[in-house]
């Protein structure tokens, strides 16, 4: 069940960073559109990747449960790290205001789903 509202939350973020990526080929072009396509992937990739291990196991001790989400904390703040870092030092030419306001957005999936999602 849980399991099931993640991916919601992971859908939300492809929709809304997929909104941004419209008004910035719309608003700027082809290389926006890219920046912004990359700042939700980034955002959707840290989302899966904790999903995939903070439920990996439904039912366990709370210790366990808690340890699992650590993790996957964890690895979903450092591979948001290394894939900005690899994108701004090797992918010349991306525009920045882009890329982060699709990270943003996708990011703000969380708050949204609160509203949204209610099972």
């Amino acid at each position: 069940m849980l399991a099931a509202r993640a991916g919601k939350v992971i859908l939300l973020q492809l929709g809304l960073g997929m909104l941004v990526c419209v008004i910035a080929a719309i608003a700027g072009g082809l290389v926006q559109a890219v920046s912004a396509m990359i700042g939700t992937g980034i955002a959707v990739t840290g989302s899966v990747l904790y999903a995939r291990i903070a439920y990996a196991v439904e039912f366990a001790a709370p210790p366990v449960l808690m340890r699992a989400h650590f993790r996957a904390q964890a690895v979903k703040f450092l591979t948001t790290v290394v894939l900005f870092a690899g994108v701004f030092m090797g992918l010349k030419g991306i525009n920045a205001v882009w890329l982060l306001a699709a990270f943003v957005a996708a990011s703000a999936a969380y708050w949204v789903a609160l509203v949204l999602i209610k099972k």
